[in-house]
């Protein structure tokens, strides 16, 4: 929630480290693997001293959020499960995301999610894992436009919940410009998308059997979105 600017821009997740930028794709950023490489089923190697969420409670770590997936959900995160408009906000500094576009994202129900990152001049398209533990949400990237993103940069980031519910939930993030202040990240349920790269979750066929192992290699083939 990649996620995750990613969900869940500009966080301040695990050990208070800076959010990446999201993994474009391009010459500059994306790693050295050939799109139709084979990602790996097993669970890479994940977490270290850092990573700890507030209060020095124990995060999952990258192996572990692999494992929980296609795990049943525990209640909080039956609320989440749907297509959703991601937005910023800061209440300290309205704004520092005031020309920032929502997110297009959905969280489906064997634990991966999509979002759409646009800033204007390019579109990044990012699939991941998530949970919820405690009063936390926490998530990895594993693909970014359609490129396998390596295990040693596959990190777990977190926001504390603040409000769950279905049509309209709130999160918590410390703000990039002082972490000591709260940026809230809101869910908003929405019925479609209508970015071009997502059309095709709007499918429930699609997001039951989404497999995040082949996607990225043209084994898991999205239908024709007709415009």
């Amino acid at each position: 929630m990649k996620i995750r600017n990613l969900i869940l821009i500009s966080l301040l997740f695990v050990g208070c480290g800076g959010q990446p930028a999201p993994h474009k794709g391009d010459d500059s950023q994306s790693p050295d693997i050939p799109a139709n490489q084979e990602m790996e089923r097993e669970t890479p190697v994940g977490g270290d001293a850092e990573n700890t969420a507030v209060g020095n409670q124990q995060v999952p770590t990258v192996d572990a959020l692999i494992a929980a997936m296609g795990t049943p959900l525990n209640k909080n995160e039956k609320k989440i499960v749907g297509k959703y408009l991601e937005r910023v906000t800061s209440a300290n500094n309205p704004g520092l995301y005031a020309g920032d576009a929502p997110r297009e994202t959905i969280n489906r129900g064997n634990r991966t999610y999509s979002i759409l990152y646009d800033d204007g001049e390019e579109t990044t398209l990012v699939h991941g894992i998530w949970m919820i533990q405690g009063n936390d949400y926490y998530y990895i990237e594993m693909i970014a436009n359609g490129v396998p993103i390596p295990k040693e940069e596959r990190e777990v980031y977190h926001a504390a919940v603040v409000k769950l519910d279905k049509e309209k939930s709130v999160f918590s993030v410390p703000s990039p410009d002082d972490p000591s202040k709260k940026d809230h990240i809101t869910l908003e349920l929405i019925e479609r998308f209508k970015a071009a790269q997502m059309q095709a979750f709007n499918d429930e066929a699609v997001n039951r059997d989404f497999d995040i192992f082949e996607i990225h290699k043209g084994g898991f083939p999205l239908p024709e979105v007709t415009p």
